[in-house]
């Protein structure tokens, strides 16, 4: 048995539509929709509530500031070269060499106040995650404890070998500001 089903068509790129209403607005110039920031109101992307200069300025505003000596992680954030940096000297030796190649030798960069800290992550596995995606691969009724398998002992391991680490990754901490002139 059939069924007569009614669609519409858009008459410009000839797309088929369930409701008349979407065929008919398909191809429609739609009004572009400006989006303004909350704070200063300048224009932004459409995905955006705010600049980028208003959410550093709340970021900073909000954040902890700490003096460099006393920065405890090491790493930085700088926001201006979009970049890690494994210490003050580190970040100043990257500012100097951008504006030897933009103004040439001896050339003073304006060196940052400020930058972002960060939030030192180990290395570590993690066992669980490791331990289903095992399980996953054997037979359909198996699990590890009814099978004999001594995940506590694997847990232990594991955990012990963690521990031992020191590589670590670094994520900026948009909570934290180091000072760099004190």
């Amino acid at each position: 048995m059939s069924k007569e089903v009614t669609v519409y068509q858009c008459e410009k790129c000839h797309k088929h539509w369930a409701l008349k209403y979407k065929a008919d607005d398909c191809c429609k110039d739609k009004p572009k929709v400006i989006r303004t920031c909350r704070v200063c109101g300048c224009e932004v992307e459409n995905y955006r509530l705010i600049c980028q200069t208003c959410l550093t300025q709340e970021r900073f505003a909000k954040a902890k500031k700490v003096k460099y000596s006393e920065h405890e992680v090491g790493y930085l954030w700088d926001e201006n070269k979009d970049d890690y940096f494994a210490g003050k000297e580190e970040l100043e030796e990257k500012y100097y060499e951008d504006a030897e190649d933009a103004e040439g030798d001896g050339a003073i960069p304006k060196l940052p106040t400020w930058c972002y800290g960060c939030i030192g992550t180990p290395f570590s596995v993690d066992i669980d995650s490791a331990i289903e995606r095992a399980e996953e691969d054997m037979h359909e009724d198996f699990e590890a404890e009814k099978d004999g398998i001594n995940l506590k002992e694997l847990r232990d391991y594991v955990q012990a070998w963690n521990e031992k680490q020191t590589s670590k990754s670094y994520d900026v901490d948009y909570k934290t500001v180091v000072l760099l002139n004190e």
